[in-house]
């Protein structure tokens, strides 16, 4: 099974970019690169401790329908369905490898697993913009600017990334690429993470 992270990396059209570095942007492109390497390392508590506060909304999020689906069967599914393709995406991934228990325990999960660690590449970030205690970046990979963007907040003096930003952008992309394949949502999710068979 492919990592979430090469997934995404294929949904996620590339077009160019430019960008001038000053010192705050210096500062968040650290910070972003330190949550790179916790990701790339599996350090749970090190990526932990670079996201914002709204990290662990979307792995619970992912959490609850992972158990929902386990509870369910397919059809039951069909009619109630997540409420972005990211989070099914997640809960699917969590489905599979039993990682159903909580937030916290599906992202240590799969950043154990290397899930959300780039399989090739490197991200990075372009067009950085601070405004007091925000700002937000295109993410790149390679130096190539990708259609989404990513927004920090600046809590107790340290810059923090927000995961909802990120996910906000790959759900786009994710839908956006089930489209280009000419497959619903349910059918590319199928294809990706299938659902385990009913018991």
């Amino acid at each position: 099974m492919k990592p979430i992270a090469i997934i995404i990396v294929c949904a996620l059209g590339i077009v160019a970019c430019a960008g001038e570095e000053t010192v705050e942007q210096r500062a968040l492109r650290s910070v972003f690169s330190d949550y790179q390497q916790a990701l790339e390392s599996r350090d749970v508590d090190g990526a932990l401790g670079i996201l914002d506060d709204d990290a662990m909304v979307l792995f619970d999020t992912a959490a609850a329908l992972a158990r929902e689906l386990s509870a369910a069967s397919q059809e039951d599914t069909a009619s109630n369905p997540a409420p972005t393709l990211f989070v099914q995406l997640l809960a699917r991934r969590a489905l599979a490898s039993g990682d159903v228990a909580s937030g916290r325990q599906l992202f240590a999960a799969a950043v154990s697993r290397g899930d959300l660690a780039p399989g090739t590449g490197r991200f990075g970030l372009e067009s950085i913009k601070v405004k007091e205690t925000t700002a937000s970046a295109k993410l790149t990979l390679d130096g190539q600017a990708l259609r989404t963007k990513v927004t920090f907040a600046l809590k107790d003096g340290r810059w923090r990334l927000s995961l909802t930003s990120v996910a906000n952008g790959i759900n786009a992309a994710l839908e956006a690429f089930a489209r280009q394949l000419e497959l619903s949502d349910e059918a590319w999710l199928e294809q990706v993470v299938p659902l385990p068979a009913p018991r």
